[in-house]
C-alpha cells in the first residue's frame, strides 16, 4: 500500500480526481477511461494496443486487462516495462503512465477474474488459432467443436496482465490555462508535483 506524500493540496485534489475517473472507466462501459493504450517494445520494436480496462487498484496502483494468452503480447510470465495511455475528451484529461507488467496464466488471479467474465466477453478466447496467424477465411478461426469443452478452451487461453503504475503524467486541458502534473510512485510513497504544460 502506498503511503500519499503530496503535500499542496490543489496537487492532491488534482490525484483525487484522477483516481476517481479511473474508477469509472472500470465500472462504466462508456466513459472515455473504459479504453486505453497499452505500448511495450516487442522483438525490439514499440507496438500499442487499444485494451479494455478490467479491474484498478488505487492502494497498489495496479490496472489490469485480460488478453489471450497466446496474443504477441504475452511474454509467458516474464515482466517488462511498458506505458499506459488514457483520453477523456468529455474531461479533456489525458493520462500516460509508466509501470511493470505481469503476466498471470492459471491462477487464483485468472480463477478469480474469469469467475466475473461475461459469457460473451468469454467466447472471445474460443478461438481455434492464436491471434496474428494467418488463415485463409477471415472466419476461420471460430470454434466449431461441442459446447461441454468450450469453456474449459475458453479459460485455457485467457490470462490476465497487470501493470504496477510507477510513473503517471496528466495534463488536463482548460480554456482559462492548461494543467499539468507528474506523479512518481516509488518506495512506497506517491509524490507529486505541478510541471508546465
Amino acid at each position: 500500500m502506498y503511503t500519499n506524500d503530496i503535500k499542496n493540496i490543489e496537487l492532491q485534489k488534482f490525484y483525487s480526481s484522477i483516481i476517481t475517473e479511473l474508477h469509472k472507466g472500470v465500472i462504466k462501459g462508456k466513459h472515455p477511461f473504459h479504453l486505453f493504450v497499452y505500448g511495450s517494445i516487442e522483438n525490439g520494436n514499440p507496438e500499442n494496443r487499444t485494451v479494455v480496462f478490467r479491474k484498478f487498484n488505487d492502494l497498489e496502483f495496479i490496472i489490469n486487462f485480460h488478453t489471450d494468452y497466446r496474443s504477441s503480447k504475452i511474454v509467458n510470465g516474464s515482466e517488462k516495462n511498458v506505458s499506459l495511455l488514457f483520453y477523456s475528451k468529455e474531461s479533456s484529461l489525458q493520462l500516460r503512465m509508466k509501470g511493470i507488467s505481469k503476466v498471470h496464466y492459471n491462477d487464483e488471479i485468472t480463477k478469480e477474474s474469469w469467475s466475473r467474465t461475461k459469457e460473451m466477453s468469454k467466447e472471445c478466447y474460443t478461438n481455434t488459432i492464436k491471434p496474428g496467424e494467418v488463415i485463409e477465411n477471415n472466419k476461420d478461426y471460430l470454434y466449431s467443436g461441442g459446447a461441454d469443452k468450450k469453456d474449459d478452451i475458453a479459460y485455457k487461453n485467457f490470462s490476465v496482465v497487470r501493470v504496477h503504475v510507477n510513473y503517471i503524467d496528466a495534463l488536463k486541458l482548460a480554456h482559462d490555462g492548461h494543467i499539468r502534473a507528474k506523479f512518481d510512485l516509488i518506495d512506497k510513497k506517491i509524490k507529486g508535483n505541478w510541471v508546465s504544460p
